[in-house]
């Protein structure tokens, strides 16, 4: 599953894991040094002990062969480049996503904001777009995708 941020991804989380109640490969795997794959579990999900989410823990998951091994039912990151590269011919990765309007995410992004960051307290939306910078979204899908971050 390729989380793409305020996009409906942890309503799909949730789903996967407390509902269907899948093992996933994702950052909950963080920290395990284990030299084998294994399926971790809390009382909320059931986790294999790989973070997808870092290159040392997409490097780790290669390693081990987390592709062919069948232990997780999915793999959920924000990388959808490092995931890919933990696949090969033999061991093909199938993905989907959930995606939103860019609009739609920017607002979502702007009232985040607003609710977390002190410095856009009491901005409204047109004075936060005006504000550009680091704040404001500027074509993230693709960009991400085609890996080129700058420019405008």
């Amino acid at each position: 599953f390729w989380f793409v941020p305020r996009s409906g991804g942890n309503a799909i989380r949730t789903i996967m894991s407390s509902c269907l109640r899948l093992a996933e490969a994702s950052e909950y795997g963080h920290g395990s040094e284990q030299p084998f794959l294994i399926i971790l579990e809390d009382e909320y999900k059931k986790f294999v002990n790989v973070d997808m989410t870092t290159s040392k823990g997409l490097k780790r998951a290669k390693d081990l062969k987390l592709a062919s091994s069948a232990v997780p039912d999915v793999i959920i990151s924000g990388d959808i480049h490092g995931v890919l590269d933990v696949f090969n011919n033999r061991n093909r990765a199938r993905i989907f996503a959930v995606l939103r309007h860019p609009l739609d995410r920017a607002i979502s992004k702007y009232y985040a904001d607003l609710a977390s960051d002190p410095e856009v307290g009491g901005m409204t939306l047109p004075q936060y777009v005006r504000s550009g910078g680091h704040r404001v979204e500027n074509n993230y899908l693709t960009r991400y995708l085609s890996g080129r971050y700058g420019g405008k």
